[in-house]
């Protein structure tokens, strides 16, 4: 059985159990709602007869796009107080 989330302690973890096993992972929420939207487009391109998303590569690309999105917005935000805040510490600086 698998549940979206859960109750407890954890309340920033997902628990899974593996198909075939009594296994349960806990993994932060963010890999959690990874994992579902793989699972959902694989679920898709299995009725497609498509080939499947490799599960490990996928997490990473769509981690390191999360990132890079995140970024983006703090550059957007912030980007032009901390380039003043490093030209004003290298002129102060003799240079």
């Amino acid at each position: 059985m698998t549940s979206p989330s859960t109750p407890n302690s954890f309340p920033d973890t997902v628990i899974g159990e593996a198909a075939s096993t009594a296994v349960i992972t806990l993994v932060p929420l963010s890999t959690g709602r990874r994992l579902l939207e793989i699972s959902r487009r694989n679920e898709l391109r299995r009725e497609a007869k498509l080939p499947l998303l490799p599960i490990a590569k996928k997490l990473r690309r769509m981690k390191e796009q999360e990132e890079l999105e995140a970024f983006s917005r703090f550059e957007a935000a912030n980007g032009r107080a901390v380039w003043d805040q490093v030209l004003k510490e290298r002129r102060g600086s003799g240079g």
